[in-house]
């Protein structure tokens, strides 16, 4: 994967990039399926309109700086292994709101009916 690169309108199947280590990245209206980003470092990487089905995010490190931030807009996360570290990633709120169920199955919280 070459840094500071624009993927767009693409699908990613059983792609392994594992221990990646490219900056500036942009992802546009993609699908991920069952990508390995493990051990990945993603920094000022950019996804837009892109679902991640069951992907690995195990040892991910995308670390909060200002000039380094991960932003996922208008993204699907659909079955993703490790999500919390996405930790320091930015999303809008409603993106965050989608995904609720996976952020809360990743801080071990169960739904209950009402």
């Amino acid at each position: 994967m070459q840094p500071h690169a624009r993927y767009e309108d693409e699908r990613w199947e059983a792609t392994e990039l594992a221990g990646v280590e490219a900056e500036g990245v942009e992802l546009r209206d993609m699908e991920l399926v069952k990508v390995e980003l493990t051990g990945a470092r993603l920094r000022a990487w950019s996804l837009r309109d892109t679902r991640l089905r069951e992907c690995s995010l195990a040892n991910v490190e995308a670390p909060y700086s200002e000039w380094n931030a991960v932003e996922l807009h208008g993204c699907r996360l659909d079955g993703i292994r490790s999500v919390e570290n996405l930790r320091g990633a930015a999303m809008p709120w409603e993106d965050i709101v989608g995904n609720a169920g996976l952020f809360a199955a990743a801080a071990g919280i169960r739904a209950t009916e009402a």
